[in-house]
């Protein structure tokens, strides 16, 4: 369900065709929804995605869950081969 390609699928589907989409924009609705943000920052900060999380100082906030702002980016990393 967290494999690194079903969360760049997801990313790719949040994108929509653009270069870059805040944090707001992810669906955080339920606990399925939240884990996956941890899944977004490991694999978005890491070397080796097609996509990459910039954090910003923000905090994000449903009724039920809080968790850090950001900005997605399309950008495929070293770790893939492809220049950045």
């Amino acid at each position: 369900m967290f494999a690194r390609g079903r969360i760049e699928e997801f990313i790719t589907t949040v994108l929509d065709g653009r270069s870059s989409a805040p944090m707001r924009d992810v669906p955080v609705k339920d606990d399925e929804d939240y884990v996956r943000l941890f899944f977004i920052a490991s694999y978005g900060l890491g070397d080796a995605s097609s996509f990459r999380l910039q954090p910003s100082d923000g905090r994000l906030h449903t009724p039920t869950y809080g968790y850090p702002d950001g900005t997605l980016e399309v950008g495929r990393h070293k770790g893939r081969g492809q220049a950045r």
